[in-house]
């Protein structure tokens, strides 16, 4: 189809044309994706079309088979807003299913990326459009926050910005979260300067545990303990935490192996924008499920994430990471049977793991 923008199609449909039917909607960018979606959803609903949501995790086929051949007694136009990507041969009954219903709009949303060379996919360019929002890069976010502002009608400084992406990471939904809190607090002042952000905007849990992580690599006890204060600060409990660390430590364990079985791996982490090259072309998919298909697989998190616990396993000795990965087990033994307090148990971990003293 020639469709080519989310706002061309919704003017399509406008115009009584529904026979691009089915739009894709998927990449790594959340807060695009979620955008695009809404915007089928609400014109869907203010027309008055039926919306019908569905969830491809463990998507009963017989009972999706049945809903999409059901005619609506109440709306023109049914949409079906399908969240994820189930087996392929699924989704071909659906795109076949949907292309052949002259009252059926399919909206699919998938985090990630979608193979182009799939059969199903093929078939769903020829009646409906495929609209991807690719991963942003860390050196483009200050432009995309900036821009974010604007559509706002918020006016914030460049350092601000600045402050606001090194928080957020490439998380832009999440600057979004952190704009709208900024400006209801500062309500009527349209203004936001560095204070601003510095005194408002927290480091997210993500961020802290890569510091802490990075004060254990540096044999940094007093960074790494800083970081665990703030952490806790935030109303995570201590046992909570030592699990989190242990998810870190076992993200660097996984990327060393991809490190040993892939020597050439080490060239690519000189910039993220060959890294990110390498893993769409050069990385074999098995990685994916290797450790898992949840979130304890690093293979699994965002790029960017892989792309700094690769740069941080590098130079971690392999043998102190499986020393800290068991200090960490005996430690939540040893909170779970009330052999100690927790934060002190917990901060004796993190500062032997780092090489220092408690206090």
């Amino acid at each position: 189809m020639s469709i080519t923008t989310p706002a061309g199609l919704t003017r399509s449909w406008k115009d009584g044309d529904t026979s691009c039917s089915i739009a894709l909607c998927s990449g790594g960018e959340i807060l695009g994706l979620d955008q695009c979606t809404d915007r089928f959803v609400r014109f869907a609903r203010d027309n008055d079309w039926e919306v019908v949501p569905v969830e491809a995790k463990g998507l009963d086929r017989n009972a999706l088979r049945d809903a999409l051949a059901q005619v609506s007694l109440f709306a023109v136009q049914r949409m079906f807003v399908l969240r994820g990507i189930p087996p392929t041969d699924v989704m071909e009954e659906i795109v076949d299913i949907v292309v052949a219903a002259p009252d059926l709009v399919l909206v699919i949303r998938h985090d990630g990326n979608v193979d182009k060379r799939l059969r199903w996919v093929k078939k769903l360019k020829k009646s409906g459009a495929v609209f991807s929002f690719e991963t942003i890069q860390e050196r483009d976010m200050p432009d995309r926050i900036s821009g974010l502002a604007e559509s706002m009608k918020l006016k914030v400084s460049f350092p601000a910005v600045r402050a606001l992406a090194a928080r957020v990471g490439t998380d832009l939904a999440g600057a979004k979260n952190e704009l709208e809190k900024l400006s209801l607090y500062l309500h009527p002042a349209r203004s936001i300067s560095l204070e601003d952000v510095e005194a408002l905007v927290g480091r997210s849990r993500e961020t802290i545990l890569y510091e802490i992580t990075e004060g254990i690599r540096m044999r940094d006890a007093e960074r790494a303990l800083s970081d665990l204060g703030d952490l806790l600060k935030q109303g995570t409990g201590a046992g909570g935490i030592l699990a989190l660390i242990a998810r870190e430590v076992r993200f660097l364990i996984q990327a060393q192996d991809l490190l040993r079985k892939e020597p050439r791996v080490q060239k690519m982490l000189q910039n993220y924008q060959q890294f990110g090259t390498f893993l769409r072309t050069g990385l074999d998919p098995s990685w994916k499920s290797r450790y898992g298909e949840g979130r304890e697989n690093v293979f699994r998190q965002h790029p960017y994430v892989l792309f700094l616990r690769m740069q941080q396993a590098k130079d971690f000795p392999s043998t102190k990471l499986r020393r800290i990965l068991a200090s960490l087990g005996r430690a939540d033994r040893s909170i779970k049977w009330g052999l100690g307090r927790a934060e002190t148990v917990l901060y004796a971990t993190v500062a032997s793991a780092a090489g220092g003293k408690t206090t």
